[in-house]
């Protein structure tokens, strides 16, 4: 059976439980080259960290569980940001519901929080989000935000299911 498209997952099936490549798995990847499709809930910049450059250069990326895709070949690039006044909406309600939950946000491959925060060495990040004023962070189309704590999941799909994907 020949397939045009090859499309992997990188948490749990291109990388090993040390967030490495196995060369096993490039070597795999590099010989059924035709088009990889790379697809992940990370950021660009955690898969420019992760993967061999080998096969960064080979393929098209699916990042933030499809709110970017990026195809280097076709020069192709898709962004569903959520909109400012829709991230303005759920900054207002996460924060009303805990003022001190660790809010972070993406947008197009730049990494924000409130306040300071250090994910390098709680989740093996290689940096850690730029601290941004609330004002500032309700100015941009987010694509996507990160909450850590007691974030009211009933509450955030109640209100905003159907305007924004929550996961």
């Amino acid at each position: 059976m020949k397939y045009s498209t090859v499309v992997l997952d990188l948490d749990g099936t291109l990388l090993n439980s040390k967030k490495e490549v196995s060369k096993r798995n490039v070597d795999a990847v590099l010989s059924c080259y035709q088009k990889e499709i790379f697809a992940t809930a990370r950021p660009p910049r955690a898969v420019n960290w992760l993967l061999p450059q080998g096969l960064v250069d080979i393929g098209a990326f699916v990042y933030y569980n499809g709110a970017q895709v990026i195809c280097k070949e076709t020069k192709i690039e898709i962004n569903e940001s959520i909109p400012a006044n829709v991230t303005t909406e759920i900054l207002d309600y996460c924060l009303k519901c805990d003022p001190q939950i660790e809010l972070t946000m993406e947008v197009k491959d730049e990494w924000f929080s409130l306040r300071e925060l250090d994910y390098i060495s709680s989740m093996n990040t290689q940096s850690n989000p730029i601290v941004k004023p609330l004002k500032q962070l309700k100015q941009y189309d987010a694509t996507k935000i990160l909450l850590t704590g007691n974030n009211h999941n009933s509450g955030l799909f109640e209100k905003f299911q159907g305007r924004v994907n929550i996961y």
